[in-house]
């Protein structure tokens, strides 16, 4: 057998075993409709699913030039989002690489959120960041710190019109008696990077020798002023009333109240902790009561 015959066996034994190891790299496409926007004191970044991809990094740049370390990812098996919970103080630049078990895509998707820890989000009062205005619909606050928003039962995230006509965020006018489930606050009504305050959070904002508490009125709406003796930060928490077990109102425009997320455990009648003027009590969980939030 001559040199030529041998190279030409050889050179057909080593493509074949090439062409059955090798497998085609499947590149995934670029994300696209990549979206970021503030929600609180965080980011939500969207964009839409692309072909190739099981899953998805997020990227983040002050710059818009260095995307250097990912700050999260996401599996396909996910919905198209992310919330970044630590986002710079100004321009935050995203961007979004799709990849699979071989490789990530060659190009991102982009998308910038200005970012502004702004008194229309937080202040701290007492160590503790109190949102400076009340829950309306799930997820969103009132336009301002004086509008009572929505009325919520205790560890439900469906919200109650604080005036009549009775009618909640879904559509339905028939008011849940039944009790609450649950010994903590799992189903948060707050906009993303807010929670139900404890009762401890509530009991630092009460706390006279570090916070002073008056009453007066903003835009006509009477209601309490909570002001931080150190730095001068303060809430207003507007009279809200309630709504009770029939979801007949009470005290509107006389007295606040407000749920805190901590349950009577000990009791057999479901009852949890909530403000009530300046003093905290015990409220039944299937009353409707407003909620001001705090930061995560």
């Amino acid at each position: 057998m001559n040199i030529k015959k041998v190279f030409i066996i050889a050179f057909a034994v080593f493509t074949s075993i090439l062409l059955t190891t090798c497998k085609k790299v499947e590149v995934p496409t670029q994300p696209t409709e990549v979206k970021a926007w503030q929600e609180g004191v965080s980011v939500i970044i969207s964009w839409k699913s692309v072909k190739n991809a099981t899953n998805y990094r997020i990227y983040r740049s002050a710059t818009g030039k260095d995307y250097d370390i990912p700050i999260g990812t996401i599996s396909t098996n996910s919905k198209y989002e992310f919330v970044d919970k630590n986002p710079l103080e100004g321009m935050n630049y995203y961007k979004v690489t799709a990849f699979n078990e071989d490789v990530e895509s060659l190009e991102g998707g982009y998308a910038t959120c200005n970012f502004s820890f702004t008194e229309t989000n937080f202040v701290t009062i007492n160590g503790v960041k109190w949102a400076t205005c009340n829950v309306a619909a799930p997820g969103t606050f009132t336009a301002n710190p004086e509008e009572v928003g929505m009325f919520y039962q205790w560890n439900r995230k469906v919200g109650w019109s604080s005036t009549d006509p009775m009618i909640n965020s879904n559509g339905e006018t028939i008011w849940d008696n039944s009790l609450p489930w649950g010994t903590s606050w799992s189903y948060n009504p707050s906009p993303a990077g807010f929670r139900v305050p404890s009762n401890s959070e509530f009991q630092t904002l009460l706390n006279k020798d570090k916070v002073t508490c008056i009453g007066t009125t903003r835009n006509g709406i009477y209601g309490r002023l909570f002001t931080d003796k150190t730095t001068g930060n303060a809430i207003f928490l507007p009279v809200t009333g309630y709504r009770g077990n029939s979801g007949t109102l009470y005290d509107v425009g006389i007295e606040g109240y407000y749920w805190s997320s901590t349950d009577l455990s000990n009791t057999s009648y479901g009852d949890a902790y909530a403000l009530r003027g300046t003093n905290m009590f015990y409220c039944y969980e299937t009353y409707g009561l407003s909620v001001r939030p705090v930061a995560e």
